[in-house]
């Protein structure tokens, strides 16, 4: 009882996100964890209704623990602190005692069988009983494995030449087989992959979590998030949030805190207060409250002021991509286009952002206009009366047939094209003085 206050039962959306608020912090005061609780949006939007499901399961194993609670049950009870009192030698004797990981094979873990090397092309020289061990073959560099052998330098003009600086390779390998002895087999993979190249060991490098918060910029992202905001941050121009950061200001008449512009906007009270200098009453008072769906309720009325100024819809923008952080160029390009539409906002003389929105530029024609217009041929139509000519598309100087058109005519039709209209014949063509029976009339 008390646990959480009464609900409210007005059918405004914020007054029921408020609901939801107030059930959240009464699952926090009754012990759920934090990681089983979930956005208001989550179950007001339907964003995640398994991460709700979460939560009241949660809930339901966190109730059998509740004093005075006696109802029905929702999944396994909770387990309870079972505090163990030892002894200074007990503690003393576990601190020295290797745990199960370490014991390697006398703790019963092999990699036994793991790597069937029998039929391996090039065969190990190592000794029997080394089976479970890292072979030289999957050893690399590291385990000194090289190519000894496999080129034949009983041909070389120069024989035993030693490059200088290198190392007998049978020097090299005398550390892996020692390693590698049957006596001790059960620690020699990690010796040898802690010899490294070269004889040094290579470690994983690992980041801390504040230097990766650092360097994104206070949110640390994983999986699609971050394929996302790295593709958001290759569409951001950093000069689109210079000119809007001047031109809020501006208008506002007062500077905003250094730094990013996305904190600065993310309660939407800038942007009430910017919509309402440019015409006053466009947008409602905005709410001062650090709920977040009060914040989000403040963006949604100013994309509504937006709307009624005339910012087109495609210059819109979903509530998140600001408060989330979601969409900042989509954000970005919202203010531009405001900044163009407050242009001909009617009584606001402020500072511009952008080129003016084109206006209206209507023309009156007389009947008479109208009627010539309607009779008069277009240009497409006019041809070549109107000095759309094919003059020059057709080049007749090099055809392999010459007409005996006098000079200048180039570019006018050639008998060749003219077909017999043009007296094009192929008298000539064909030979008949070989004919057997000739035409004597």
């Amino acid at each position: 009882e008390g646990s959480c206050a009464a609900p409210s039962t007005s059918k405004m959306p914020f007054k029921q996100m408020e609901n939801i608020s107030r059930y959240l912090e009464g699952c926090s005061k009754l012990g759920v964890p934090s990681y089983d609780s979930f956005q208001t949006v989550a179950l007001y939007e339907n964003k995640d209704w398994m991460a709700v499901l979460n939560n009241i399961h949660s809930l339901g194993r966190v109730a059998q623990k509740v004093e005075g609670f006696s109802g029905p049950t929702l999944g396994a009870k909770l387990a309870g602190a079972n505090k163990r009192n030892f002894t200074e030698d007990q503690l003393r004797q576990s601190a020295a005692a290797p745990t199960f990981i370490g014991k390697g094979s006398h703790g019963g873990a092999t990699q036994s069988g793991m790597f069937d090397g029998s039929k391996n092309i090039v065969r190990t020289d190592l000794p029997a009983g080394c089976s479970d061990a890292m072979t030289r073959m999957t050893m690399g560099s590291s385990g000194l494995a090289s190519q000894a052998g496999s080129v034949d330098a009983g041909r070389n003009i120069v024989r035993g030449a030693t490059p200088a600086g290198k190392e007998n390779a049978a020097a090299k390998a005398a550390p892996v087989a020692a390693a590698c002895a049957p006596s001790d087999a059960s620690n020699a993979v990690a010796r040898c992959l802690d010899m490294g190249s070269g004889g040094g060991a290579t470690r994983a490098t690992y980041v801390k979590y504040e230097e990766r918060e650092a360097e994104d910029g206070g949110s640390v992202l994983y999986g699609l998030d971050r394929e996302l905001a790295e593709k958001a941050k290759l569409k951001f121009d950093p000069q689109l949030e210079t000119d809007a950061r001047a031109w809020i200001e501006g208008v506002l008449g007062e500077k905003l805190a250094d730094g990013p512009l996305q904190p600065e906007l993310k309660d939407g009270i800038v942007l009430c207060r910017l919509l309402n200098t440019i015409k006053e009453g466009s947008c409602a008072a905005p709410s001062t409250s650090k709920m977040p769906f009060k914040q989000m309720e403040n963006i949604s009325r100013y994309l509504e002021g937006c709307s009624k100024l005339g910012v087109p819809s495609y210059d819109s923008f979903q509530t998140v991509a600001l408060y989330e952080n979601k969409d900042w160029m989509a954000v970005l390009n919202n203010i531009h286009s405001l900044g163009r539409v407050a242009q001909k906002v009617e009584g606001f003389s402020g500072p511009t952002l952008g080129a003016k929105l084109a206006g209206a530029n209507k023309r009156n024609f007389t009947e008479d206009q109208l009627r010539q217009s309607a009779a008069a041929p277009t240009f497409i139509g006019k041809g070549s009366h109107g000095g759309a000519t094919q003059s020059g598309m057709f080049d007749g100087s090099k055809n392999i047939v010459r007409t005996d058109l006098p000079a200048g005519c180039s570019d006018a039709m050639t008998r060749m094209t003219m077909g017999s209209s043009g007296l094009a014949s192929q008298a000539g063509s064909v030979d008949k003085s070989r004919n057997i029976v000739r035409n004597m009339g």
